[in-house]
């Protein structure tokens, strides 16, 4: 489903009135969480009034009070172990704070999203949350605080002892994860893995974003089947190595993992990979500028071509 931005939330009838006043859905919420002589606390029955008091606030545009009412509900399902429904008000949370400008209360939101699919064993939909709190830190609260929560989100999606680059990882140490976790498997795992190297990419952090290579190598890998998101990945993880001054690593990487798959033999990625390592290992400038120009390497995403662009043999 779309995200709803803050521009088109105003696009909603604020003057529409709900059917009962929100402060009332609010207090019959914390009544069915208080215990009495003749009742204990009902979480599920809270769950649906702080429900329908978030929805009230999101028709009234009014952003802190949907996303704390969101919050409160998933805490409520959360209780009652429904950790999905739980997940999904935590990242309606995170949206809502996001839309209001506060990349903090975004990225608590969308760990707390993260813990609540790490209860379903769902690590892939754990990682994406992550990812969500990384990006929301990264474009307007903490690079650094953004930064850990991408490097996380990587660990989540592809534990760290199948990534052959996991020593590049920067930052804090990855947080603990449960012991019988394989990684995530999700249909989209790939695409927020490229999407966290992109992040490290843009900003020179290479070995960040070897890191994340690695890890996106191993999810492509393991799937089974060679497609072109391998094959970019591949030259990506080339590319990187050479940028970072490493040509015997990048010689090594290519020849004794890349070179495995056959099917990556007949591309054009590997054709460029090839000369770009050998260019640079035979001080042959013309070389690598030929290489440069070949048509796939214009094909590439802007920041894999930006870094093999500025390769010099």
């Amino acid at each position: 489903m779309a995200e709803v931005g803050v521009a088109e939330r105003t696009h909603l009838t604020p003057n529409l009135t709900p059917p009962i006043p929100t402060p009332e859905w609010r207090a019959k919420g914390k009544t069915a969480l208080k215990s009495s002589f003749f009742s204990s606390p009902s979480p599920l029955e809270a769950y649906g009034h702080y429900k329908k008091a978030s929805e009230c606030y999101k028709v009234l545009c009014l952003l802190p009070e949907e996303a704390m009412m969101r919050e409160t509900s998933g805490e409520c399902s959360m209780k009652c172990e429904h950790y999905s429904q739980a997940a999904a008000d935590y990242k309606e949370a995170g949206k809502a704070w996001e839309d209001n400008g506060d990349a903090g209360k975004a990225g608590k939101a969308y760990e707390k999203a993260a813990e609540a699919w790490s209860w379903e064993n769902d690590f892939s939909r754990a990682g994406e949350m992550l990812m969500m709190a990384g990006l929301a830190e990264v474009d307007g609260g903490s690079e650094k605080v953004g930064y850990d929560y991408l490097r996380s989100a990587t660990s989540w999606m592809v534990p760290d002892h199948y990534n052959d680059f996991k020593d590049f990882r920067q930052g804090s140490p990855p947080p603990s994860a449960p012991p019988t976790m394989t990684g995530g498997k999700g249909a989209f795992t790939g695409e927020h893995l490229f999407k966290i190297a992109k992040v490290f990419l843009s900003v020179n952090e290479l070995s960040d974003a070897l890191y994340v290579l690695g890890a996106m190598s191993r999810f492509h890998l393991d799937d089974g089947v060679s497609t072109v998101s391998l094959f970019q990945c591949f030259l990506a993880v080339t590319a990187v190595q050479l940028a970072m001054g490493d040509a015997v690593a990048a010689e090594r990487t290519y020849m004794e993992e890349h070179l495995q798959v056959t099917a990556y033999l007949s591309t054009d990625y590997c054709k460029v990979s090839e000369e770009l390592v050998m260019g640079v290992k035979e001080f042959d400038g013309e070389r690598v500028e030929k290489a440069k120009g070949e048509r796939i390497v214009g094909m590439l995403d802007g920041e894999v071509r930006r870094v093999v662009m500025g390769i010099e043999g």
